[in-house]
């Protein structure tokens, strides 16, 4: 919950709210503790998407069972059922998740547009070999 639907739900007013924050550093920390562990699960998401790899996924299965009679050999039992089985799947990397990764872990070398360079700098450098 962001900080506006903590308060709603605790039935009190924003202001309330904060100054509750500034008043009892109890409330602060257990709700920093609170939020750190899902902004890690999902930087951890990300860091996964952006690697990509295998995953293990349950995936509906259709199975029919047939019996039949040894002598006549008509078929007494006729059903389909449907099982949960584990199939290994690969990921492909997730681009955008390793760009986004990239410019903001390791933002000096993977800037979309790097500071302090002019459009000039920017543009291919143009060679001419006289023979």
């Amino acid at each position: 919950m962001d900080d506006k639907e903590l308060a709603k739900a605790m039935g009190i007013s924003r202001n309330t709210f904060y100054k509750w924050l500034k008043d009892y550093s109890d409330i602060c920390d257990a709700l920093t503790r609170g939020r750190g562990g899902a902004r890690e699960q999902i930087e951890n998401a990300l860091y996964l998407a952006a690697q990509g790899g295998i995953k293990t996924v349950m995936k509906p299965m259709k199975r029919r069972i047939r019996e039949y009679h040894p002598v006549t050999g008509k078929c007494m039992r006729d059903e389909e059922i449907i099982e949960q089985v584990t199939e290994e799947i690969y990921v492909p990397p997730n681009v955008e998740a390793d760009k986004f990764y990239l410019t903001n872990r390791a933002r000096s070398r993977w800037e979309l547009k790097p500071e302090g360079t002019s459009a000039e700098e920017r543009e291919a450098v143009r060679v001419i070999v006289d023979v």
